[in-house]
Parts: structure tokens; sequence; C-alpha cells
């Protein structure tokens, strides 16, 4: 995965979301074992190619070569390639063995095939074909020979040239035309797109431009705004850990926590899926986020769905929004009003009670979702048995058609788990199960603040070895904010980390991190963590109440982002 590769699916995030796509992005920092799963053994991957009827090539960048270790595979599996322009795919035939087309191109492309299932068959069956008949090792190693004495008459001739112009002018004419009602459609596309290279250079270009020098009074006043709002931070953690204890003491003595507000479908049928909406003074956000639920096809969901939304006591227009969309909705929905704002996990946790359906899913009230993910998370994790199923999400900020790039973009693996959190809450649970192992922690507030309850439920379904599937393709939009609840949590990231590995210590043991722990770099923890670390990579996994921080040698480098390839 690279950033050019990152921003094409994030930009066609709704081309892919309508359709069946296998979007695979693998860690390669972390070896390939036969229990990695982002990796696709050799048998999985054909039998995948073989039941594929397009295979699309992005390039990693710039660099406008022809993969051929991801051609070769599609041709022989009689998958369609379709790539973007590049160069050295002879004696291969654009229009003929396969589809070329410019990066803006490619999903009207697509979309062509798809609809056009014979010339689609034909360009499969045509490369397939001439790589078993014509493109054999002794036919690569004839023009292997070949190439040499050409290079070597030119040199002797004193060519400057390494190649014959020639041989590039018949090659293009050897091209085959793309089909008239596709030229006719790609002339059709707004001119805008045929800028946006342009468009990206100008921004790269002006983006360098505007760099400035970082300077040390700027250092100083973040360092007291730090102070600042770890202070601020404090002062709302009394107060969140107040209002839990009144919540509490009303539970005990009966008193009522929240009011229901039911619309007319809400009746006593069970639904096959709960969404738990949580809203907190998002009345901007909210309307949006049900009208996804509106529009999402749920007609192959036996028993449908219903909506559950927990206000949790929002000072703003939240909860006069979310009545407005109730009464006209298709589906049943149930407002719990909660009398006092205890937080997003408990906030969760009573949606989780209070929801009818085997299976829940997470939705905060500035999210949304695209029309089939429901749909197509239910078929899987009912075909699969999971505990849980989480789909790509496509991040956006502002208008939703304003994307900046994907998350939960990585298969199921508590090795990397361990090593930083990569899933986000966006998913859907078998219901049960999640209230069994306890559901989200109400108590992570008072060692950081909130933001780390999604990792936490995660990592707790790790270390108890249940099964989660992850749906590789983009269905959720996840809202980008300038200032995301993590960034509060960030600054309380080793207490936080010396809790979790409290916590999840045989996790841990059963996979000793390398260059972060539990979501922090290791270069940025202390020594008496990095002691306790020690402990467990020598095999100690007992339980110590006196740990105060943990983290491994100081000689393992500072944890840098993942590099991903597709």
């Amino acid at each position: 995965m690279t950033d050019r590769r990152e921003e094409f699916i994030a930009a066609n995030a709704a081309f892919f979301a309508a359709r069946n796509c296998h979007l695979r992005l693998v860690p390669i920092e972390f070896a390939k074992t036969e229990e990695t799963r982002s990796y696709l053994p050799g048998l999985q991957r054909n039998a995948l190619l073989q039941r594929t009827k397009l295979l699309l090539n992005v390039h990693y960048s710039d660099l406008r070569y022809f993969e051929w270790h991801r051609a070769l595979i599609a041709l022989a599996n009689r998958c369609c390639l379709v790539t973007e322009t590049c160069q050295g795919f002879e004696p291969f035939v654009p229009g003929k063995h396969f589809v070329m087309a410019n990066a803006d191109d490619l999903t009207a492309c697509c979309e062509y095939y798809l609809k056009h299932e014979d010339e689609r068959a034909a360009i499969a069956e045509a490369g397939h074909k001439f790589m078993y008949e014509r493109f054999t090792q002794k036919d690569n190693c004839r023009a292997f020979l070949q190439q040499i004495e050409k290079v070597f008459d030119r040199e002797n001739s004193g060519s400057e040239l390494g190649f014959d112009i020639q041989d590039n002018v018949e090659l293009q004419s050897r091209m085959q035309p793309m089909p008239a009602a596709l030229t006719k459609t790609l002339s059709q596309r707004p001119m805008t797109l045929l800028f946006s290279a342009l468009r990206e250079d100008l921004s790269n270009m002006f983006r360098s431009a505007d760099r400035k020098p970082e300077m040390k009074e700027a250092k100083s006043a973040n360092s007291t705004d730090t102070v600042q709002r770890i202070a601020i931070l404090r002062d709302l953690r009394h107060g969140y850990n107040q209002r839990f204890e009144a919540q509490k003491r009303a539970q005990e003595s009966g008193e009522p926590i929240f009011q229901l507000i039911d619309n007319s479908r809400f009746d006593g049928s069970v639904p096959a899926v709960s969404v738990i909406v949580t809203l907190y003074n998002y009345q901007a956000y909210i309307r949006q986020c049900l009208k996804s639920l509106e529009d999402s096809k749920t007609a192959a969901i036996p028993g449908g769905i219903e909506v559950v939304i927990v206000n949790d006591a929002s000072t703003d227009d939240s909860l006069e929004q979310a009545i407005a969309s109730q009464r006209n909705s298709r589906h049943p929905i149930r407002i719990v009003d909660k009398q006092l704002n205890t937080g997003l996990a408990d906030a969760r946790n009573i949606g989780l009670q209070l929801a009818r359906a085997p299976y829940a899913f997470i939705l905060d009230a500035d999210n949304m979702v695209f029309t089939r993910a429901l749909e197509q998370l239910h078929n899987t994790i009912v075909r699969d048995n999971s505990t849980a199923v989480y789909s790509m999400l496509c991040r956006f900020q502002g208008a939703h058609n304003n994307r900046e790039g994907l998350l939960s973009y990585f298969d199921w693996d508590p090795q990397m788990l361990v090593e930083f959190p990569y899933v986000d809450a966006m998913a859907m649970f078998n219901r049960t199960q999640l209230i069994k192992i306890g559901g989200y922690d109400t108590d992570l507030y008072k060692y950081g603040w909130f933001g780390w309850e999604d990792y936490d439920l995660w990592l707790r379904i790790a270390q108890a070895k249940l099964p989660v599937t992850f749906l590789p393709n983009v269905l959720c939009l996840y809202r980008h904010h300038e200032k995301a609840m993590s960034n509060m949590t960030n600054l309380f990231e080793q207490e936080l980390a010396r809790h979790l590995l409290e916590k999840y210590r045989s996790l841990v043991g059963a996979y000793p991190p390398k260059r972060g722990i539990l979501g922090v770099d290791r270069s940025r923890l202390d020594e008496a963590f990095e002691a306790s670390s020690q402990k467990i990579e020598q095999g100690d996994t007992s339980h110590d109440h006196s740990l105060s921080s943990s983290v491994g040698p100081a000689r393992i480098s500072a944890c840098q982002p993942p590099r991903l390839v597709v």
C-alpha cells in the first residue's frame, strides 16, 4: 500500500462498495507464515482469480512499468487484466490480451467490461491462450538471445540508443483500439478528471513551499498547552467519575437512568441486526448517518434491521434531529435518551443490552455506511460463524466525497494487533458473545481519556481466541475530525499502555512485539516499563500488580508506520 494506491481506492470507494470486490493489502514487515492471514496461499489466490472477472492493477508510484508478477497470475487463471497505462508489456498486446487505460479511466473501463461480458471473456481467453501457446520458456529464451544480439550490434555500430525506435512504432501499430462505446463514455467524462495529475503536482509544489521551519518558541508554547490540556482532562475525569457513581446509585435504587422513545415500526418482531448508534453533540451529522441506514439494502437480511440510538445526554439539538429522522423511517428505531453523560463505552454497553437482534453493528453518529455494507457484513458473520466481522473504511473530512484515505485495511492478525491498533470500532458483532466477554471497558478513562475502548475490545477478543473475519472491501465511511478524541488520549499513552499490558500480559507474551507495544512507540517509554517487558520476553507471564510500565529493550528502534504492498 502506497499513498498513490490509497488515494485511488479512497477516491473510488463508492465504485468498489457497490460491487463484489476483494482488496488485498499486506504488511511486509511481518513474516509470511502459514498463520499470517494477510497473505493468500497460492491455491487460495488462484481459486479467487478463477472466479474473478477483472483484476485491477494500479501502479504503486509514477514508475509505469508492467507488473509482470501480477499480470501473469491473472492471465494464467483466465482473469481479465485491467491495468493503468504502462510500458514493457511486450509481447502482449493491449486491447487484445489485456485492457490498459489512464488512472482516471480505470473504473469506467471496469464498468464497461462488467456490462459487456462477451468482450471481457474474449480478452481474458485471448490473454490466457497467448500465454500458454506463445509465451513459453523456449520462446522467451529465443527472444532474450535476439535482444542481446541487437544490443551488441548497436554498441558495435556506435549507436547511442539501447533500443530500436522502429520496434516501438510497430508495437503501437499492433495495439488494439478501445471499443467505440467505451471511447465515447470516456470522452464524456468531466474535463476536471483529465487534469488530476497536474492538480496533484501543483498541490505538492505549494505544500512544499508552505512548509515552515520549526521554532523554539512554538515548541515551548506546545509544551505549555499540553500541560494545560492534561490539567483540564484530569478535571473532566473527575466529572465523569461523579456521573458514573450517580448513575450507579440511581440504578441500585431503581430510579430510571434513561427514557425510551420508539417509532411506530418498533414492534414485537425480532430483527437480524441491531445498528447501535452512539450520539453525543452531533446535531450536524446524525441525520446524514441515519439517511445512510435508510438507503441501505436490507431486503436480503432475514428479519431486517433495527436502529438503537443512544443519546448520551447531548447538550445541543442532537436529540431533536434524531427524533425528526425517526418519525418517517422505514426501520424500527428506538431512541435511548440518557439522563447523564457517562461516555462512549457506557453508551455502547447500554445499546447492546437494549438491542434485540443476535448481531450488533457499532456506528458512531458522525459516520455512515455504503448501501450494501450491512447486507454483506451480515452474510459474512453468519457464514463464518464469527464473533466479529469488519471491512475497510474510507476516511473523509467535511463532505462525504472529500476522501482522505483508508482505515481497517489489514486482515485479522493478533500478532499485528499487539504492536498497534489497526481495526476501528465500526464492525458487526455476535451480540451475545460481545456481552459475555464484558462489552466495552468503562474504566479506561481513568488511565487516559476516551478513544481506546475499541482497541481494548479487539485485544480482549484476540486474547480469548475468538474467531474474527475480515471482509476485504470498502463498505463504510469514517469521518475524520481536526480534533479527534484520540489526540487527547495520546497525552496519556504511557499510562494506557501500562494498564493494557497488565490486562493482556498473556497475549503480549504469545506475540512478543518488535517496534511498538500496544500502540505505543517503544522509544518513548521509560526504563521501568522496559524491565517488565524483558520478563515477558524471557517467558515470565505471571501477574504483577507492582507493574509501572513495560516496553522492551531500548535497542529496538522507534516504531514507524508499516510499509505495505498491494
